[in-house]
């Protein structure tokens, strides 16, 4: 029971393992055994887990460097705040392997995506030119779909309920503090495809992924 929860509720995102709120509640002896079978920690640890994950929100630092908090779309396991650097220009077509952020493809389009979420865009080929992928800075600004005006990333973030563990680990298309697109967040209007005009296609893959017992392995 407790390998059938972990495998419809666990997952490895780029800042950790996140355990999404079971819908139905998980029996405590289910849910102690998934926090040790995650971690390694002892009763009073996994105990901590457990009363964290039925909470609403909250963050505690546990033993052996382990950072818990739960957010409302569920409950994550790091390894302290982790931080992504650098930047990746992107070139046209093909594939941009971004390391734990996942991998993002881009192949021209002539129309919109449909369906796509905000995981698969289209943008402007021009309107992206000189844009580059990266995690948010300080400073950066977004034109959300549909507004004349920016407003700060930090909260469109917030509007869009983003997980405050997910916010620096989400990849950005940027031209300078003009954040694009957010992948798996949602498109700027500065580079919203126009009819008439070059599109590249965007899709966002791998950033997370199912836990399994391999993970375990690195724990």
């Amino acid at each position: 029971q407790t390998a059938a929860f972990l495998g419809k509720y666990a997952e490895q995102t780029p800042v950790g393992l996140r355990l999404r709120t079971a819908v139905s509640g998980v029996h405590e002896a289910i849910a102690m055994r998934a926090a040790h079978r995650l971690t390694g920690l002892d009763a009073a640890g996994c105990g901590m887990i457990c009363a964290l994950y039925r909470a609403q929100k909250g963050r505690v630092m546990l033993e052996n460097g382990w950072l818990a908090e739960k957010t409302g779309n569920g409950l994550y396991l790091m390894r302290g705040d982790v931080r992504f650097d650098g930047e990746t220009p992107l070139a046209g077509e093909g594939v941009y392997d971004l390391g734990a952020l996942g991998c993002v493809t881009a192949r021209v389009c002539d129309e919109p995506c449909r369906d796509g979420g905000e995981r698969r865009v289209c943008v402007s080929a021009d309107a992206v030119c000189g844009a580059v992928f990266r995690t948010r800075r300080a400073g950066d600004r977004i034109r959300p779909l549909g507004m004349n005006g920016r407003m700060k990333l930090s909260d469109y973030f917030i509007n869009r309920r983003v997980d405050r563990p997910m916010r620096g680990a989400t990849v950005l298309l940027a031209r300078g503090s003009d954040v694009l697109w957010a992948a798996g967040v949602g498109l700027s209007e500065d580079a919203r495809l126009k009819s008439g005009e070059s599109g590249l296609e965007l899709t966002l893959s791998g950033d997370v992924t199912p836990w399994t017992d391999e993970e375990q392995t690195k724990v």
